[in-house]
Parts: structure tokens; C-alpha cells; sequence
């Protein structure tokens, strides 16, 4: 499962657990990832990733939007519940209740460069926290920025003659 997750662009994965009111275990998976639209533009990556997001093979969308995030890149944010997953994976899992939904947040933010987008991805059975929820993802987006890893020197610029003339 952690191999297919890696080839489908996951760079991290974190899980946790917690109580909701009545006690019950409530789980929550937030993943980030990197994927390939094949887009032209950064901001053409993000729109076709979000379209894709708000689409129905998702599950029921409750939001879809344009977002402005901190790092200035073009983003999207889609809030959806997912269906039920198949039986054989709530029975292996052994922490989802037959038929139960969840809910996740997907926020998409362009790259600086090219067709790829950064993909942060919140899932949780606290379905009645759902705004929360989207507030958490949406804050761990706006953490999000883009650093070169191998800046270029640039080069010394010569100064103008024409302009130390003037001067």
C-alpha cells in the first residue's frame, strides 16, 4: 500500500486518532503529494487539478474554489464526503463502521515552474467537523512554499556606461 501511495506521488503520509463526543475512535490521514497535470502553465496545472478534484467520481462535493495562499501561487480548494469504502477494506482497517462516509479536504497549489501541482490532503471520519477540518488543511497550505534547492549564481552585471554618463 505505502509503494502504491509513493508511485502515485505521495511524499508524506500522516495518521492519527482521536475521540469524538460520544468516544468513538475518529481517524484522520493527511498526505502530501506531488503529481504531473501535463498543463501548460502553473495556473492551468491548478485549474484542471481542481476541476478534476470537484468532479463526481470523488464522491458528493460540498465546496469548490479559487483560493489565495501565502506562497502567491494558484490554488484550489475542494471539500468533499467520499463514499463508503468497500467492505474488505473496513473490515481489514477494523476502524470503519460498514457504509460510513468521510470526509476530506484537497487543496492544489501550482509550482512555480511547469505542470506540476502540490497536492495537501486532509480525510477524516469526523464528518460533523468537517469545518474544522477544512480549516486545518487549509492552514497546513498556507505553510506551503517554494524554494529553489539549487540556485543559480547571477551573473555580475557590468554597469551602463551610457547610464554612469548621465549620472
Amino acid at each position: 500500500m505505502l509503494e502504491d501511495a509513493r508511485l502515485g506521488g505521495v511524499m508524506h503520509a500522516s495518521f492519527g486518532v482521536h475521540a469524538d463526543e460520544a468516544a468513538a475512535p475518529c481517524i484522520s490521514l493527511l498526505t502530501l503529494s506531488d503529481i504531473d497535470t501535463g498543463a501548460p502553465t502553473p495556473a492551468l496545472a491548478v485549474a484542471q487539478c481542481g476541476l478534476r478534484m470537484a468532479g463526481p467520481a470523488l464522491g458528493e462535493v460540498q465546496a469548490a474554489r479559487f483560493l489565495t495562499l501565502p506562497c502567491e501561487r494558484p490554488a484550489a480548494l475542494t471539500t468533499c464526503l467520499l463514499p463508503a469504502p468497500p467492505q474488505r477494506v473496513s473490515d481489514v482497517a477494523g476502524l470503519l463502521p460498514a457504509g460510513a462516509v468521510v470526509f476530506q479536504a484537497r487543496v492544489a497549489i501550482a509550482r512555480p515552474q511547469g505542470s506540476r501541482v502540490v497536492i495537501t490532503d486532509l480525510t477524516t471520519t469526523a464528518v460533523p467537523m468537517a469545518d474544522e477540518y477544512t480549516e486545518i488543511a487549509l492552514g497546513v497550505a498556507g505553510t506551503v512554499s517554494f524554494v529553489d534547492p539549487d540556485p543559480r549564481p547571477q551573473a555580475d552585471v557590468r554597469p551602463s556606461r551610457l547610464l554612469e554618463a548621465l549620472l
